[in-house]
């Protein structure tokens, strides 16, 4: 991580992956995430319908500028 900001400490764990209010790290320990942080939505993580609609559109376009 040297190449981010030390504005705050880290928290000793590394989440590697979410479902509904769940998290877990890379020793396969559950948390209830309580975060309210940036980039969060309401739906919890990996929303089953959220997943289908990334993967159908992945299928088709990912992204196309304007300019």
């Amino acid at each position: 991580m040297s190449n981010l900001i030390q504005t705050y400490s880290k928290y000793p764990i590394k989440i590697i992956k979410g479902k509904g209010s769940y998290v877990w790290d890379d020793k396969g320990k559950k948390y209830l995430d309580f975060y309210g942080g940036h980039a969060v939505c309401i739906i919890g993580h990996c929303p089953k319908m959220v997943v289908k609609a990334i993967n159908e559109q992945s299928k088709k376009l990912l992204f196309y500028s304007n300019i």
